[in-house]
């Protein structure tokens, strides 16, 4: 069975963390990366797709990915369908055109938006 990683924005330093995503019994979310928990703002909280764009770099919910014809799409996961979807507007176009496009930041970016 394939476990996926989760990446999240930790409270005490504002920095992207990527590990195993779990909630204590309070609700708190919580990360686990080289051996150290940290808690996470739970709005930034997303599980990676396990695809990779055109440069390598993994995607995970909440992305913003380019098309190679410069369309910007955000990474989501569509409960209907059960799967991640690349959504621009409501117009949504499926994963395996991923590997063509780039990840080009994240909607949690404050500097991107």
């Amino acid at each position: 069975m394939e476990t996926r990683q989760y990446r999240g924005i930790r409270i005490d330093n504002g920095k992207w963390a990527t590990g195993w995503y779990f909630e204590t019994g309070l609700g708190v979310s919580m990360i686990t990366m080289d051996g150290f928990s940290f808690e996470l703002d739970k709005s930034t909280v997303g599980q990676s797709t396990g695809l990779k764009d055109k440069n390598g770099a993994e995607g995970f919910k909440g992305d913003r990915w380019q098309h190679p014809s410069s369309q910007i799409f955000i990474i989501e996961w569509n409960e209907n369908i059960a799967r991640f979807v690349l959504n621009m507007n409501g117009h949504h176009i499926s994963v395996e055109d991923f590997k063509d496009g780039e990840i080009i930041g994240s909607i949690h970016d404050k500097e991107k938006q």
